[in-house]
């Protein structure tokens, strides 16, 4: 059979990223069709009128309609490509070579159901969004820049895997990725919420196919968010992470949910330098959490201005380089909350009891797992950001805070996933809660926060709705 290629772009006022991805798609040296499907869920800005000066296929979807799945699945159901390319309004090739390096694998294996590539960060692109990206890829495989074949998984053996181990291997990215449309017609992307590039994978993994990374084939593609956006980002992936693989056996209570914005709202005042005097009274400061992502923001666009390599770093015994003893205990703690599921459950047992905990400024519930969590991810993200040729001392901060923000909406997502009160969010509360800023978020937080549920199901679900609204 001839081969072909769809490249199917779902997009959303794609602006002027979407028109050099586009340039750049067409660009490509590649001997085979090439069509270019886009996918467009209610633009209102020039990506429509944009699409009728080039070769592609426009399909219009009401915004309301736009499902991570259902979206991509009805693209892929109108190719007539036998490969689709899945990526997004604002990847760019790094170069003319990406799509031929891309496909590559599914043309010379027919074991080979996906391939995925790399994503590489924008010069523009904020210390954090740089740090996490590389770990993404580092904590996965030593090996990250070399080609390698994810063999298909028995359906038993991957039952025996671990959390972490089954995210490992599963692991796909619809960012930059291609498919073999004959597999997707016996396995279409599942219908999951979000991560469906995940979920898709482990279907095809555990039904006799292989996945295929292919590091050399890159995209230009990176983000510089709000932290209100991370905190609530990290919530999504994690919960639907959770979902999926079934992992959370410990649910999330409105005490233990609280206690971790709380925490956050600390971690946001050390940002700020400010004493966390008025926070016994058990008020969040929002103003103050307002201007921490205000001035995280400002922090994370200005450019490195003091360049320097590895000789220059810190002494490790200072704020900025250092592993201090507690911190290796808090390290060694959350690897060990991330193994044995008896293990997890003696230490949240032990988390609970006020006996211990009576002193500690986020409560006695979380305040463990959430210090050994964060200071396990700030200090691989330091690690990374360390190595760089150039780096900004003034960034640690903000790196610091953007870890708590993900490690707090993360841990929230993970436990949130097991209430089965979140699986009736609309049955359960009349309004939706959608934030359009930072500042209607934190505002709406401080509500929720604040307020006196008469059901714990209903402060659960209320606050699932604001997490989930708009991500």
């Amino acid at each position: 059979m001839e081969k072909s290629i769809s490249v199917i772009i779902p997009t959303i006022n794609g602006g002027d990223l979407f028109q050099e991805s586009l340039e750049m798609i067409l660009a490509q040296t590649i001997n085979v069709p090439l069509e270019i499907i886009v996918i467009d869920s209610g633009s209102y800005d020039q990506t429509v009128q944009l699409c009728a000066k080039y070769p592609v296929k426009l399909i219009q979807i009401p915004a309301s309609s736009f499902n991570h799945s259902s979206t991509r699945n009805l693209a892929v159901s109108t190719a007539q490509g036998n490969i689709c390319v899945l990526t997004v309004q604002d990847a760019i090739p790094v170069n003319r070579k990406w799509l031929a390096t891309l496909v590559e694998p599914l043309l010379k294996n027919d074991r080979v159901a996906g391939v995925f590539g790399q994503q590489v960060s924008r010069s523009d692109a904020s210390p954090l969004s740089k740090c996490c990206k590389l770990l993404w890829y580092q904590e996965w495989r030593m090996d990250w820049k070399q080609e390698y074949e994810q063999l298909p998984v028995a359906p038993d053996d991957w039952q025996k895997l671990s959390f972490e181990k089954k995210k490992g291997v599963a692991r796909f990215d619809n960012v930059n990725s291609c498919i073999r449309k004959s597999v997707w017609q016996e396995i279409p992307f599942p219908d999951v919420p979000y991560a469906e590039d995940f979920a898709w994978a482990v279907e095809a993994l555990t039904s006799g196919f292989s996945i295929f990374w292919q590091p050399n084939a890159q995209v230009f593609h990176s983000h510089n968010r709000s932290l209100a956006y991370e905190f609530r980002r990290s919530y999504v992936d994690m919960k639907t992470f959770s979902t999926i693989l079934g992992d959370c056996s410990f649910s999330m209570t409105q005490q233990m949910a609280r206690s971790v914005i709380r925490w956050l709202a600390l971690e946001a005042l050390r940002f700020l330098q400010t004493p966390a005097k008025h926070m016994n009274d058990g008020k969040l400061e929002i103003d103050k959490i307002l201007q921490a992502d205000s001035m995280w923001q400002l922090n994370n666009r200005e450019k490195e201005i003091l360049k320097g390599s590895q000789d220059s770093l810190p002494p490790m015994d200072s704020f900025l380089g250092m592993v201090y003893k507690k911190n290796l205990i808090l390290r060694c703690f959350y690897q060990w909350l991330s193994g044995p599921e008896w293990f997890r459950k003696m230490c949240r047992k032990f988390s609970n009891n006020e006996l211990f905990f009576r002193n500690t400024t986020v409560g006695p519930p979380l305040f463990w797992e959430l210090q050994g969590r964060h200071r396990f991810f700030f200090n691989q993200l330091l690690q990374i950001h360390f190595a760089q040729k150039s780096h900004t001392l003034q960034s640690v901060p903000a790196i610091r805070l953007g870890a708590a923000a993900m490690v707090g909406g993360s841990l929230l997502g993970q436990y949130m996933s097991a209430v089965k009160c979140i699986e009736r969010v609309g049955e359960v509360s009349e309004r939706k809660v959608q934030p359009t800023s930072q500042e209607q978020f934190w505002q709406v937080l401080d509500e929720w926060y604040n307020q006196d549920f008469s059901k714990k199901s209903e402060a659960l679900s209320h606050l699932d709705q604001l997490l989930t609204g708009g991500v």
